[in-house]
């Protein structure tokens, strides 16, 4: 892993601001369609290019020989690129249980406020691409990484994802205690999370840092103890204030129970472990299965169903008018949309749409006259939810 060189919420790098030594993120490799394929890997991963913000974007896509129609996604953020070391155990691991695995790539580097929303433009193209459940979506990454799946958590594209799973992560706050915390983090909802931390992590302490002033920024930064951001998810989730806690060598596990919507919370602490995966791996369980076991133990998430009309018009004249609609919503649903006026309907139809923006098309009627009419789009999601929403549209002659 590399170190916590990331910024978050226009905050200067964590390691500048407390004093440590600048680490950058390592140049993403291997960006051509040659993957390298890990030692006892069922498959290669891919090298998908889709347009993200009217730009092209990249990330990798691992699917498994096993994998089935309906399929859990891990979204790993790497901290120093692909491929990484996170790389080969994540693909061990959906081989083994038949989930798929994608690497988003970053532009400028995790801390970036403009990949957050990638982030969830990665979930939604897996989704609509490879059929990945959007209720079973799960965000990690060690180090940087971690840190950014955390942050992804505490925005709004925090609602696409289930849970996180970091590997000396953290939060970075602007001030002190559960205030300060709750200043940086806004989960949409609550969030199985699971944190594997070493008690001597020499880069992103085990007990945080006290607050001080960045030389770079000049903003107030603070870096909580493991065990306060343990104790923040926990009170997001409505679970036990306290933790059942298990020793067992050189390992503690606390888990928070009792949480709501079926979520967890976990820290796994190593004593004497710093800033590297073979010193948080104990009796032969890596860091990144004790994260999965936590995961599947805490199933899918009770995402709410979201949606929103981007942009709803009518173009062209005449008989050559047609409704063009772009719709983004978070679950695969079902769309009746019409077109109407009073008691008159001058264009319906119902849509299956996948997860995210979608661009839908239909004709309007010979017969409709200029004017306003009102839009209406009634979704319903695969559990039965519903959402109704409306627009006016202005009909040309």
């Amino acid at each position: 892993m590399v170190s916590l060189g990331v910024i978050l919420a226009g905050m200067v790098v964590v390691a500048v601001a407390f004093g440590s030594p600048r680490h950058r993120l390592a140049t993403l490799v291997n960006r051509s369609s040659a993957a390298p394929r890990f030692a006892g890997a069922s498959s290669t991963p891919q090298h998908i290019s889709f347009t993200y913000g009217g730009e092209t974007r990249t990330y990798w896509l691992y699917t498994p020989a096993s994998s089935g129609p309906s399929r859990a996604l891990v979204v790993d953020l790497p901290g120093s690129g692909f491929p990484n070391e996170d790389v080969p155990y994540w693909e061990q691991l959906s081989d083994q249980d038949g989930f798929l695995v994608a690497f988003p790539e970053p532009k400028k580097g995790w801390g970036d406020p403009a990949e957050k929303p990638y982030v969830g433009g990665v979930i939604d193209d897996v989704v609509a691409r490879a059929g990945a459940d959007p209720s079973r979506v799960y965000l990690t990454g060690g180090s940087a990484g971690g840190t950014e799946a955390y942050a992804v958590a505490c925005s709004p594209t925090g609602a696409k994802v289930a849970a996180v799973g970091g590997i000396f992560a953290a939060i970075v706050t602007p001030a002190p205690g559960p205030s300060g915390i709750a200043q940086a983090c806004s989960p949409p909802h609550p969030l199985t999370i699971v944190e594997v931390h070493g008690t001597a992590d020499s880069f992103v302490p085990y007990d945080g840092r006290p607050c001080q002033v960045s030389k770079d920024s000049g903003k107030m930064v603070c870096l909580p103890s493991q065990l306060e951001l343990m104790q923040f998810w926990a009170k997001v989730d409505g679970c036990d204030p306290t933790p059942t806690s298990t020793q067992s060598g050189k390992l503690r596990v606390d888990v928070w129970q009792s949480c709501q919507s079926g979520t967890g919370v976990q820290l796994n602490s190593v004593a004497g472990a710093d800033h590297n995966i073979s010193a948080v791996t104990v009796d032969g369980v890596t860091p990144y299965a004790r994260i999965w076991a936590f995961f599947k133990a805490h199933g899918a998430a009770a995402v709410k169903f979201e949606a929103r009309i981007v942009s709803g018009r009518v173009l062209g004249r005449g008989a050559r008018r047609k409704l063009v609609l772009v719709l983004d919503a978070n679950l695969p649903s079902r769309a009746a949309v019409t077109l109407r006026r009073a008691s008159t309907t001058v264009a319906s139809h119902t849509f299956t749409m996948a997860a995210g923006k979608r661009t839908l098309s239909l004709v309007v009627r010979r017969s409709a006259k200029q004017g306003s009419y009102v839009l209406r789009v009634a979704l319903r999601d695969s559990s039965g939810a519903v959402l109704n929403l409306t627009r006016t549209v202005r009909v040309p002659g």
